[in-house]
């Protein structure tokens, strides 16, 4: 897939890039609480089982979030409210419909009406409902906002405090220490920038395209549609030669050119060499999905590009590993399971009515059974997808 300059135009406009930066985040994908969501065999409640595949917390939830920040939200039934439960099941905070679904960097987004603001893991509210638009906290301490009435994008604190003042028609979130920042003119003409925590310009505005991947690093693309990295100051630390490089995660991001896709590091050295791959996946647990071309089979590889799994053709990965485990389904059986990284089984279920075939765009998302209802589709709609 190539990366044209509408795509870096379309990640500015969503505002938000998930990307772990340089300092330590605190989200969904790096909490440490070993509970996974599954269901009982033929069930459809959900519910969250530990690493020896025992039930923990009991499947009685119609929809359920993974864990982040220590807390997971979950809803009983129909016409029950959302609530935070901890890794015990007991619910820390009724009535949580108003809240977003997961805590990033210590605070989640909170709703009173058409505002919004934070409130803090103690549920306390940390910042008082104002914005009309609002995104997750990084790492960096500050949050891309829109106060009511004003059309420009600022970033705030986690108190609510405008600590870069309202003036970006476009931006992206911070990560690694800056963002990138854009302005269109009457033409249609768009110049991008990139700013650090202070708002200072680290580089000015200019017509080269660019899009924050995380860890310190950002894409720029040139005008042969190439793409090269520069590092957080600016300073450019990869020529512009693929066509393709995605997100970087635990300091690893696929990088794509011709048929070929390899991995680079943040310095922009090739750590696994470029092959040919139909699909390469983001690191998580120092392992990623990744599939090679015209195989049936999916491999799991480390750092190094070694093969330490292979699963059957009838196995696709439904998630990334997270704390140890992933998520894969059997395309013949239908069957979900969980698997350790050596590939043995650690519980495994029948979905009772619904399931989930993830296209290979899912696990680019990172989805790892973070929304119960998001991870499910009819079995018919599945059993369409599986004969494509």
């Amino acid at each position: 897939m190539k990366m044209k300059k509408s795509l870096f135009f379309s990640v500015l406009m969503l505002g938000a890039l998930v990307f772990a930066g340089c300092q330590k985040e605190e989200t969904d994908i790096t909490d440490t609480t070993k509970l996974w969501l599954a269901q009982e065999d033929k069930g459809t409640d959900w519910g969250y089982i530990n690493e020896k595949g025992k039930f923990i917390i009991s499947a009685k939830f119609l929809s359920a979030t993974s864990f982040s920040n220590g807390y997971a939200k979950v809803k009983e039934g129909v016409n029950d409210d959302y609530a935070f439960i901890d890794k015990n099941g007991k619910v820390v905070m009724a009535e949580a419909n108003d809240y977003a679904d997961f805590f990033y960097n210590g605070v989640c987004i909170y709703r009173d009406g058409k505002d919004l603001g934070f409130i803090d893991k103690n549920f306390k509210v940390v910042c008082v409902p104002q914005f009309a638009s609002l995104y997750q906290m990084s790492a960096d301490g500050l949050a891309l906002c829109w106060e009511q009435g004003e059309s420009l994008g600022a970033y705030c604190d986690k108190n609510g405090k405008i600590v870069i003042p309202a003036q970006f028609q476009y931006a992206s979130s911070f990560a690694g220490g800056v963002a990138v920042v854009a302005e269109e003119d009457k033409e249609g003409n768009v110049r991008y920038g990139l700013i650090n925590t202070k708002g200072n310009f680290v580089v000015d505005y200019n017509k080269t395209p660019m899009s924050n991947l995380g860890e310190g690093v950002i894409a720029f693309l040139n005008s042969s549609d190439k793409v090269g990295l520069l590092n957080s100051k600016g300073k450019e630390i990869l020529q512009a030669t693929y066509d393709d490089i995605d997100g970087f995660s635990e300091g690893l991001a696929a990088a794509y050119k011709g048929e070929k896709t390899g991995y680079i590091n943040t310095k922009g050295d090739v750590v696994i060499e470029l092959q040919k791959y139909d699909y390469a996946g983001y690191f998580r647990d120092g392992v990623a999905w990744v599939k090679k071309a015209n195989s049936e089979k999916y491999d799991l590889i480390n750092k190094k590009g070694d093969v330490i799994l292979t699963l059957t053709s009838a196995q696709v990965p439904q998630t990334n590993f997270h704390n140890g485990l992933a998520l894969v389904i059997n395309t013949d059986t239908y069957k979900k399971q969980y698997i350790d990284k050596k590939g043995n089984k650690i519980y495994s279920w029948e979905p009772g009515g619904f399931s989930y075939v993830p296209a290979e765009e899912a696990l680019k998302a990172d989805f790892r059974s973070t929304d119960a209802a998001a991870l499910q589709m009819s079995n018919e709609a599945m059993k369409a997808a599986i004969r494509k």
